[in-house]
Parts: structure tokens; C-alpha cells; sequence
């Protein structure tokens, strides 16, 4: 699911972080231990808070192979805590931060509607914390970590709120795994930074990056199998793609790779259940709890909706230049493709995909219990069954939207319209795409 793959890449992050030091230090490799160093790992991922450089802070504990070191140059040497602001000795911008753990501060948990707020004074070197409301006695005290959903809560933090007070996501990304942008920016990523994140420098790609990109090009042939729009399935020639459905699909998988990795083509997002949940407090009465505002029903999911667009195209579509526009889309840079509604028959052929992958994806969550009320409130096992509860609402949300919109279109759509088929049950076979996967390698 969405969050566990959150949690296996942050768990992927520390154990790379861990091979690349003992590979790195022989000293490290004879002294430190997994466990420690995972234990020390996890807290500064938890506890470490941003503050800006001062110089009464950086003279604090210098070593005396440091003690020469002019401020900004020392500032320098920690360029990647911040890896696109630089320092020179004439650069005075205040953007350039740095982390520091702070005891008591860290113990406050976050909250979307906190009741404290915490900044760093920089003349003083510390975190001053404040009261931003009148805080009534047994309250929890809470401040804001930044925007967070409940998945990223409890995949980084090791808690939720569970009070609808945060965003929930989820993600049909059924029969491959993200290796780019998988949800923890510039701090973790399986694939080099520059093969999805526009902002970073080209490097070379070793050889366990093809590797992986090669595993992650066959499970992406599964999203091409079903040629919705065609009556009959595709074959693809194993020398070229000679025919124009042919070379559609060739162009269609290339795009396709593009967007594997990156995350807004895959995942749904659905608003607040409850956005102005209060902190955790005593029970309140019933008629103040109803009486709060319940936030707006929406989903976020206009890149999964373009993906199914892509997934569906057909030779007809784009007033029947639809190979042109993908070819003349690869000759720019690497960005996200983007397709727009078109028309009627291939927008019910792209409802009807994303209603395919959210039933999919929901399939991943049979057998769970769903129901928090048995465990104990702030246990990892309700934590879990709260997540799990989201999560399936969240494609809950869009599976209906998409079924609604696909019904709607096929019903107002006049006898023998063309386009109008999709393979509601089955697929065609896996093998007929096979020659994909050597088509791109000549490229």
C-alpha cells in the first residue's frame, strides 16, 4: 500500500546511508553497528529542527582542526543540509539552513492546527516556543512539523493524529513500484536525482540504476495490455513498428517510463475529513463535536486522470494526430506529459482505466480489519487500521467519481460511436507487448 511503501523507502534510506558509510570508512565498518546506527539515524529524522548559522553557535565545540576556519567557510563544509543555496565568503543570505536537535522541543508532536508555535532566535541561539491560543489544563501542547499526511506521519514520525485533521493519499501504482519521486524528496531516492528531478545535475547512471529501470520497464508493459479503443489486440512486431496502432503504443510506452516515477501521476489525494479537528483534548460534549465545519468533498488525481488519458489513446485521438503529438512531446525536455480532455470517447476510455487500477488497487486491502474502535487509541495497530481506513476511502472517493463519469459518457453516447470499446474483463496477452521492451533499447 501507499504508506508501506513510504515506510520501506525510509527504511531503504538509512540501510543505503549505512552501506554507503562502511564502504566509505573502514573505521566505521570495524566500530558502528546497524542497530546503532539506526537508532541514532531515527532520531535526528525525528527530532531535528531547522535553525539558522550563527556565529556564536559555530564556535561552540570546534575541534582544533577548526579552529582557523573562517565562519562561512565552516558553513560551507554543511552545503548539503540545504543542497540549493551555496556559500562563499562574501554570501551573507539567511536561506542557508541548518538542523540541530533540541531537547523539549522535540517531545511536542505535530498537530495541523496547533496551539504552540516554535521559531529559532538567532541573537540567542535557541528555540523559543509560544502559545498561539489560551491553552486549557490537561490539553495537549502541539506545534506544526509542516504539512504532512497521515501516511508520511506514520511512516517518519511513528504516529497519527486520527482525527481527520490531515490530508489522506493513496495510490494506484498497481503493478510497479515509484523509484524516483517516491514521496521523500531530495532526501531518498532509488534512482540518481537527475533521471526525475529537473532542479539536479546530470550524472552518470551506474549500472544498478539500469538494472533497476530495466525491472521497472517490464512491470510498466502490464499498464499497455489492454488497448482500450481496438477490438482487437495489438501485436507488436518484434522488428519495428511499422503499423500506426504499432507505433502509437511504442510512443505510448515511452511516455509511459517517463511517468513512472513520478508521483502526482500516481497518487490520489483526498482533503481533510475534518479540517478544524482540535488537538487531542478531554471528551467534549457531542453537540460541540457536530458542530464543527467538515471540510469540502474533493479529489486530487488530474495526473492519474492524464496517465489514463495517455494509456487509452488511440491513432483517432487528437483529431487523429495523436502519433505526432506524442513524437513532437518526447523531443522536449524530460517533463511530466500532460493530456487534457480531448473528447467524449476518450474520456470515457480513461474513466474507465482509472476505475481498472483503483479497483486494483483496493484489492490490496481485502481481509483487513478496518475497524479502529478495537484497538487502543495511539497503538500502531490503530494507527495502522486508521491509515488503512483512509486509504481506502481515498480510492473509494475516486473509484466512484471515475464510475460515475464513465457511466455517464457511455449513456450519452449515440449507437456505434467509434472508440467506445475498453476490455472490462481481462487483458490481452502480456506477450503480444514483449517486443516493446527490445523496441526501446534502440532507441
Amino acid at each position: 500500500t501507499y504508506t508501506s511503501d513510504l515506510i520501506y523507502h525510509f527504511q531503504r534510506m538509512i540501510e543505503s546511508e549505512f552501506e554507503a558509510f562502511r564502504d566509505a570508512s573502514a573505521d566505521f565498518k570495524a566500530n558502528v553497528k546497524y542497530q546503532d546506527y539506526l537508532a541514532a539515524r531515527v532520531n535526528v529524522i525525528t527530532r531535528a529542527f531547522s535553525s539558522q548559522p550563527t556565529v556564536e553557535g559555530m564556535l561552540w565545540g570546534r575541534s582544533d582542526d577548526m579552529k582557523d576556519l573562517d565562519v562561512s567557510e565552516e558553513l560551507a563544509m554543511y552545503e548539503t543540509s540545504n543542497p540549493l543555496d551555496h556559500l562563499d565568503s562574501g554570501d551573507t543570505r539567511s536561506t542557508f539552513q541548518l538542523r540541530a536537535m533540541c531537547p523539549l522541543l522535540d517531545m511536542y508532536n505535530s498537530h495541523p492546527n496547533p496551539n504552540a508555535r516554535w521559531k529559532f532566535d538567532s541573537e540567542t541561539s535557541s528555540y523559543i516556543v509560544t502559545a498561539s491560543e489560551t491553552i486549557p489544563s490537561k490539553h495537549s501542547i502541539v506545534v506544526s512539523y509542516g504539512k504532512y499526511s497521515e501516511g508520511h506521519l506514520f511512516a517518519k514520525y511513528g504516529y497519527i493524529n486520527g482525527d481527520g485533521s490531515s490530508v489522506m493519499e493513496a495510490s494506484v501504482a498497481v503493478f510497479h513500484r515509484l523509484l524516483g519521486d517516491v514521496g521523500l524528496g531530495r532526501q531518498f531516492s532509488p534512482l540518481p536525482f537527475d533521471l526525475w528531478d529537473g532542479d539536479s545535475a546530470v550524472v552518470a547512471v551506474d549500472s544498478r540504476a539500469k538494472d533497476s529501470m530495466e525491472i521497472q520497464a517490464k512491470e510498466l508493459l502490464r499498464y499497455l495490455t489492454f488497448d482500450d479503443g481496438y477490438e482487437e489486440c495489438i501485436v507488436m512486431s518484434a522488428k519495428a513498428a511499422s503499423r500506426a496502432d504499432e507505433e502509437l503504443k511504442l510512443l505510448k510506452f515511452r511516455h509511459l517510463i517517463r511517468l513512472a516515477n513520478n508521483r502526482q501521476s500516481w497518487i490520489v489525494q483526498i482533503p481533510a475529513a475534518d479540517p478544524n479537528a482540535l488537538p487531542n483534548q478531554p471528551a467534549e460534549p457531542s453537540t460541540e463535536k457536530a458542530a464543527r465545519k467538515k471540510g469540502k468533498l474533493g479529489i486530487a488525481a488530474t495526473g492519474i486522470i492524464s496517465m489514463c488519458r495517455l494509456l487509452s489513446l488511440t491513432v483517432e485521438d487528437f483529431e487523429g494526430n495523436a502519433i505526432h503529438h506524442l513524437r513532437n512531446e518526447l523531443r522536449e525536455p524530460p517533463a511530466p506529459l500532460s493530456i487534457g480532455k480531448q473528447g467524449n470517447a476518450l474520456e470515457y476510455r480513461a474513466m474507465s482505466c482509472v476505475v481498472r487500477l483503483g479497483n486494483a488497487a483496493l484489492g490490496r486491502y481485502g481481509g483487513y480489519e478496518n475497524d479502529e474502535s478495537q484497538f487502543e487509541v495511539g497503538t500502531r495497530e490503530w494507527a495502522a487500521t486508521v491509515i488503512r481506513k483512509g486509504e481506502v476511502r481515498a480510492l473509494g472517493m475516486l473509484l466512484q467519481t471515475a464510475a460515475r463519469e464513465s457511466k455517464r459518457l457511455k449513456k450519452a453516447a449515440k449507437p456505434g460511436t467509434p472508440g467506445m470499446f475498453v476490455r472490462e474483463e481481462g487483458s490481452c496477452p502480456i506477450e503480444y507487448s514483449m517486443p516493446l521492451l527490445e523496441l526501446i533499447k534502440r532507441d
